[in-house]
């Protein structure tokens, strides 16, 4: 709850300036699926899809509709579909187009999940791992420049270490930061605030009802045409929709603190009446 607070406060404040906001998401393929996102490259003519290679779609929504410039549609294989270093091309590439598409003085934000490409810690904020040989635990807190205690354990410098950690500080954050250009998580497990998660509905739909041949081109010919021609109107709906599901989520977490003061006070109130029966 507490999480979702900070998100809400923070996305209200960006509307209430101006922001300029993009919602991020990736679609692949799910293995375990009947009904997935996938479409191989298949040749046997009958329509069947192998799970070998499969197609990957990053983008960006915003209440223009999808940035077309920046749509990223990708081979992939079965086992997994983006890594920290395509992604932070990507981002390289995003963040410098939408600076100068939308010049220096707008204030511009790219929401993103909490995928583990997307959460790569710098260097100088990765912490030290319990496996590491005392050596390196040694070097990782001269390095943070944290006095070494002389005849401290592995164990004790450790704890040491987890208790002088750094503020985290992201990878993909500093690489917009160089244009810039803000980055905003959504809370763990919260993918229903993502604007754009609506939207990959109709454009799987829009695909399965078009695509004939099973090909890698088709579909990603496909998926393009679909999402450039989404109309601002539209991704006006997705993004309203994410908002009523943010306003069900205040009024819900408001009502809980609400009910667990009640709590409270009752359990304070019995707590003085078992003193006052006890004197």
């Amino acid at each position: 709850m507490a999480a979702r607070s900070r998100y809400f406060a923070a996305i209200d404040e960006l509307r209430t300036i101006g922001a300029k906001i993009f919602w991020h998401d990736e679609i692949w393929a799910n293995k375990n699926e009947e009904r997935r996102f996938v479409w191989t490259d298949g040749t046997t003519g009958t329509g069947r899809m192998r799970r070998r290679k499969r197609l990957a779609i990053s983008a960006l929504l915003s209440e223009s509709g999808f940035h077309k410039e920046t749509i990223d549609i990708f081979e992939c294989d079965e086992n997994h579909s983006m890594d920290p270093r395509h992604f932070l091309g990507w981002i390289d590439r995003t963040a410098s187009l939408l600076r100068e598409e939308l010049g220096p003085d707008v204030k511009i934000v790219l929401i993103i999940d909490n995928a583990t490409w997307h959460n790569q810690l710098t260097e100088e904020t990765t912490p030290p791992k319990r496996a590491w040989r005392k050596e390196l635990i040694v070097q990782w807190l001269v390095n943070h420049k944290i006095s070494v205690p002389v005849k401290a354990t592995k164990a004790e410098l450790l704890v040491l270490a987890f208790d002088n950690l750094p503020p985290k500080r992201y990878v993909v954050d500093e690489v917009a930061k160089k244009y810039n250009v803000h980055i905003l998580r959504l809370p763990v497990k919260h993918c229903m605030l993502n604007a754009i998660e609506l939207a990959w509905a109709g454009l799987k739909n829009y695909v399965r009802d078009k695509n004939v041949n099973f090909s890698f081109n088709d579909v990603r010919n496909l998926a393009y045409q679909w999402m450039t021609s989404l109309s601002a109107t539209t991704a006006m709906g997705y993004i309203n929709e994410t908002r009523k599901i943010e306003d069900m989520f205040k009024k819900s977490d408001r009502f809980t603190e609400e009910i667990e003061d009640q709590l409270i006070d009752e359990d304070e109130d019995v707590d003085s009446m078992t003193e006052e029966m006890d004197d």
